[in-house]
């Protein structure tokens, strides 16, 4: 799909779930650019998505949300500083002031907030490490992931990462259809090949290793799931639809 900031593609699942996944290459000579250019981004990128796909499909269509995966090839920071600038990366908001512009001043303010957690260290009790010493540094948490390849021929390949958010956030997102349903008084309506046993399908493949999995995969996917909540997610849901089907 075209994109006026980068390359972007568009996944779609056959229940109903479409998500865009845009590749941006930035380089920032602080976070707090990062986090003021997220902020200024995220609701720019959701109407984005929405008249796309309403565009497409000839029915209006809302995107709900915009995840923030990191890539960082180059750090800027001294050793000592890096696990702290990538735990901030993992979660830029913690920079910014609550429902502030993106303006100079913001930025202003989010560079002395960023200087000081590096110098005195930011390790939020929620956010879940699953790098490996030597060879990468991973960060997952509610608010997105990033990951730096240290030793790059060793590491997680790119499309490893953006393969597990693909598959993640899909299924969320259709969780999140379902649960939607329930909280307006229905009974959640779902084509019969994507109910219950599709999702409790799902949540096996998600949960369980694969025989040839190797441990800096299981760690990362391991991660992920738990910050983004889904295995609860996803419980909830194929006990709606199983209670539904039953009546």
């Amino acid at each position: 799909m075209a994109h006026a900031e980068g390359e972007c593609r568009l996944y779609v699942w056959p229940f109903g779930v479409a998500i865009f996944h845009v590749v941006e290459e930035l380089e920032l000579p602080n976070i707090a650019r990062l986090a003021v250019w997220r902020r200024k981004t995220y609701a720019r990128e959701l109407e984005w998505a929405s008249m796309r796909l309403s565009d497409l499909t000839g029915e209006l269509v809302e995107a709900s949300y915009v995840l923030s995966t990191y890539w960082l090839h180059q750090p800027s920071w001294p050793g000592h500083e890096i696990d702290a600038a990538l735990r901030i990366m993992c979660a830029p908001w913690v920079l910014l002031e609550r429902d502030s512009e993106a303006t100079e001043a913001s930025l202003a303010h989010a560079e002395l907030v960023e200087r000081s957690l590096l110098a005195e260290g930011y390790e939020p009790a929620e956010m879940i490490p699953f790098g490996i010493k030597g060879i990468s540094i991973g960060y997952a948490s509610w608010s997105g992931v990033v990951y730096c390849p240290t030793a790059p021929r060793r590491a997680l390949a790119e499309d490893e990462l953006v393969t597990i958010e693909l598959a993640t956030q899909a299924m969320w997102a259709y969780c999140e259809y379902i649960n939607r349903q329930v909280e307006q008084g229905m009974d959640p309506e779902v084509p019969e090949p994507y109910s219950w046993r599709f999702l409790r399908g799902v949540r096996s493949r998600l949960t369980n290793a694969r025989p040839q999995e190797t441990g800096q995969h299981r760690s990362m996917r391991t991660a992920i799931l738990d910050t983004s909540g889904l295995i609860g997610h996803l419980s909830q849901a194929i006990d709606i639809l199983r209670e539904t089907s039953e009546r």
